[in-house]
């Protein structure tokens, strides 16, 4: 498989994230930065009362965009996770960490139930580069599913 900088997969949510702090910041109406934003929960409730309806709209867009970057690297890892789950004894990191299945690794750590890391894994394993037995590359099961997550442009749940 390529080598690639360790970082280059994250440059996407990254991306993402600071279009979201812009959108954020400028949906923001008559409030003084610092004044209202704050940390938690109760911060963002206060902010998002702030905003003005077109920037509260670019908001959930860049909201969606971020979530849609972090779901496809956390498909990838899914689908590595689990295939490094499927040995039996000490290389099996599912069971390694006290868990009889990825799946249920997966749902722990994400607090959503086994059918969404269910998903997770499959979508993972399905748009993941393969490896022949001569250990050539070979593209993914579905490479254009594969591209428009990787674009951004569908969700989990749409692939």
């Amino acid at each position: 498989m390529a080598i690639t900088a360790p970082a280059a997969a994250l440059c996407g949510i990254d991306e993402a994230l600071t279009a979201l702090v812009a959108e954020w910041d400028g949906a923001l109406v008559g409030v003084v930065r610092g004044a209202v934003s704050g940390s938690g929960s109760g911060a963002a409730s206060m902010d998002v009362r702030s905003m003005s309806d077109a920037g509260l709209v670019r908001v959930n867009d860049a909201i969606a965009s971020a979530r849609r970057s972090l779901a496809t690297v956390h498909a990838r890892v899914a689908a590595e996770l689990a295939e490094r789950s499927t040995t039996v004894g000490e290389e099996n990191i599912a069971k390694t960490q006290g868990f009889a299945s990825v799946e249920r690794l997966i749902a722990h750590s994400t607090g959503d139930g086994f059918s969404a890391a269910s998903r997770l894994v499959s979508v993972g394993r399905a748009t993941a580069p393969r490896a022949s037995f001569t250990g050539e590359v070979l593209p993914a099961r579905y490479p254009h599913i594969a591209a428009a997550l990787d674009a951004g442009t569908i969700s989990i749940d749409a692939a």
